[in-house]
């Protein structure tokens, strides 16, 4: 629980650091409000892979409902095709890929075995 809410902070943190560039101090102020903890929340976001010389890029799309204890990660190519759908709760963690599914107890060993790469969730 505490690794999602200080991950929970700091989606918080670069959302309000994003929205500052382009708001002016009366809508910051609005912006700024302390959210409840563990809030709900959804979140779009980008993720650059590197791995040696080869890079690669994927967006992502994070849904976080506290009152289940469970998230839903799912990770699209740049062009808008599913690479995977991540669900996580209290009995661990699904990946679903190419139509097969992938069980683990955390998300950042299930990404590292089945996708090549480690999606940090975890704080």
């Amino acid at each position: 629980m505490y690794k999602v809410t200080r991950l929970l902070c700091i989606v918080l943190l670069l959302v309000s650091a994003t929205m500052s560039g382009c708001a002016n101090r009366a809508a910051l102020r609005t912006v700024l409000r302390p959210a409840p903890y563990d809030a709900p929340f959804a979140f779009n976001g980008r993720v650059s892979i590197k791995r040696g010389l080869e890079t690669s890029s994927a967006n992502l799309r994070w849904v976080h409902n506290p009152e289940e204890d469970e998230d839903e990660i799912l990770i699209f190519e740049p062009l808008g095709q599913t690479i995977a759908r991540i669900h996580r709760d209290v009995q661990g963690a699904t990946l679903e890929a190419q139509g097969r599914f992938y069980v683990s107890q955390d998300v950042e060993s299930l990404t590292q075995q089945v996708l090549g790469w480690t999606l940090p969730l975890s704080c």
